[in-house]
C-alpha cells in the first residue's frame, strides 16, 4: 500500500478533477440532507453553510486517516479510524441535537 501511495503521480488535471467531484458529492449530500429536513418537517433556523461546514468535517477525517496509515501502516490507519469516527459522531449528535432540539424563544 505504502509503495502505490509514493509513486502516485500527482498532476494538476488529476486534482482538479477529484475537488471538483468531491465538491458535486458535497452538493448533492447537502441537497439530501435538505430534503430530509423538508420530509420530516424539521423547523429550525439551521443554514445551508452550517450543513455544508458539517458535511465537510468528513474530509478531515479522510486525511487524518490517509497520514497514520502512511506513517503507522494499516494498524495506524484502523487505530485513526475508528478514533476519529467516533469523534465525529460524538461531535456532531451534540451539535446537531442543539440546533435542532432548541426551545423557540418565548413570545409576550
Amino acid at each position: 500500500y505504502q509503495r502505490r501511495v509514493r509513486e502516485a503521480v500527482v498532476s494538476t488535471q488529476s486534482t482538479g478533477m477529484t475537488a471538483t467531484t468531491a465538491f458535486v458529492w458535497l452538493m448533492i449530500e447537502i441537497g439530501i440532507v435538505q430534503l430530509a429536513m423538508y420530509l420530516i418537517s424539521v423547523s429550525t433556523d439551521i443554514k445551508i453553510f452550517d450543513l455544508a461546514s458539517f458535511s465537510g468535517y468528513k474530509f478531515v477525517h479522510m486525511i487524518v486517516c490517509v497520514v497514520s496509515a502512511m506513517v503507522l501502516g494499516s494498524t495506524g490507519y484502523y487505530l485513526s479510524f475508528v478514533y476519529s469516527s467516533a469523534a465525529i459522531v460524538y461531535f456532531l449528535i451534540c451539535t446537531l441535537r442543539y440546533i435542532i432540539l432548541q426551545t423557540p424563544p418565548k413570545t409576550e
